[in-house]
């Protein structure tokens, strides 16, 4: 995410994105969630958890 936002500093984008309370709404709304990829300490990842529902409201993520 930091790659397509064209943010470089870690520190920076944790500061202003990731701990930004419309983000974590965002992210609430949505139902991803931060998860430490295979190998990793920190959570580096997002994860979204898709309901079996037909009625379910879903996105596309490109």
């Amino acid at each position: 995410m930091m790659a397509q936002l064209g943010i470089t500093n870690r520190a920076n984008f944790n500061r202003t994105i990731r701990k930004h309370e419309a983000f974590r709404e965002a992210m609430a709304d949505c139902g991803a969630t931060e998860v430490a990829s295979t190998g990793s300490r920190y959570n580096d990842a997002f994860s979204i958890t898709f309901s079996p529902d037909p009625d379910a409201t879903y996105f596309r993520v490109i």
